[in-house]
């Protein structure tokens, strides 16, 4: 499975392509490309700093669990309604003598267009595309046809998305609400909260999950 959250800011880009893209993901490993699977990749700005970060969660390839990808520092320049992505360097992968490169990618209208590769070892070249399209809370793309007894919630180190509900709230485990604000499909930051036990309520669904 291949979840990609991506956050990607600009000093010149005005439109705001951060959220959650629903697409197909190809993997080409050694010059071979494996069919396209269904995924999700998230993108997020960093109001602070103008700045997005791409998160790509549980990456694997060739049946080999390759672990969490973070790019993060990623700039957006906009012309002509095309917002173009692109990060400087490389950055370190999740295994040892792994380098990811942050490749072309833009987004038009909604649409996502994304490609990084991962090297490992220095011996092994893996190619990463995914095309995919924004899912707005505006329903274009099906969040504001969810019910709220079919709220997805999902809960990764420090950040959780929650998607078909318009609000959530977690509590510790004595029942006491600890963070509570806007399901809008964005990704919510648990920086907040210290190491434990939660569960959080969004529209009728309750998850539990931990904290480290």
């Amino acid at each position: 499975m291949f979840v990609a959250a991506a956050m990607v800011a600009t000093a010149n880009a005005q439109t705001d392509v951060s959220g959650m893209y629903d697409g197909t993901l190809t993997v080409t490993v050694a010059g071979t490309a494996t069919p396209g699977t269904q995924d999700t990749i998230y993108l997020e700005n960093s109001e602070a700093d103008g700045l997005y970060k791409m998160s790509i969660k549980d990456f694997s390839f060739g049946g080999i669990p390759f672990g969490d990808i973070t790019v993060d520092s990623i700039q957006a320049t906009e012309a002509d309604g095309v917002v173009s992505l692109t990060k400087d360097g490389t950055v370190a992968g999740p295994v040892p003598s792994s380098v990811i490169t942050f490749g072309e990618t833009t987004v038009t209208d909604n649409a996502l267009s994304l490609n990084l590769s991962v090297s490992v070892g220095g011996t092994l070249d893996v190619a990463v595309s995914f095309e995919g399209t924004k899912v707005t809370d505006g329903g274009q793309s099906g969040i504001a046809s969810l019910v709220a007894d079919q709220a997805e919630i999902t809960v990764w180190g420090n950040e959780m998305m929650v998607r078909g509900a318009a609000e959530y709230t977690i509590y510790n485990t004595a029942g006491v609400p600890v963070q509570q604000g806007v399901a809008d499909g964005s990704i919510i930051s648990l920086d907040n909260l210290g190491g434990g036990i939660y569960l959080v309520k969004a529209g009728n669904r309750i998850e539990k999950f931990i904290k480290k």
